[in-house]
């Protein structure tokens, strides 16, 4: 399980947000944060390869919750292996 504090106005939700309406301002620290995202998120499914265990990130903005969906179904290597759910902060 991997818990993730990326609320809804920080800096990735709002340029993933900001991309779906056409503005590509922040596109380069998009790519770079979803990157070192997809590459925590391999190693882990790769390390629960084989072995029962269920890949669960939470993720505490709807936003970024989204976001990393959006992310991991779009990744051949990820696609339908990680469970990403909305928990927000109390």
């Amino acid at each position: 399980m991997e818990a993730k504090h990326l609320g809804d106005e920080g800096r990735f939700a709002k340029a993933y947000e900001n991309m779906q309406k056409g503005n590509f301002s922040d596109l380069e620290h998009l790519i770079d944060r979803a990157e070192n995202i997809l590459d925590q998120a391999r190693a882990q499914v790769k390390a629960a390869k084989g072995s029962g265990a269920l890949v669960e990130w939470r993720v505490s903005g709807k936003k970024a919750t989204q976001a990393l969906k959006t992310l991991f179904e779009n990744d051949p290597a990820l696609k339908g292996k990680i469970v990403v759910a909305h928990v927000p902060m109390k």
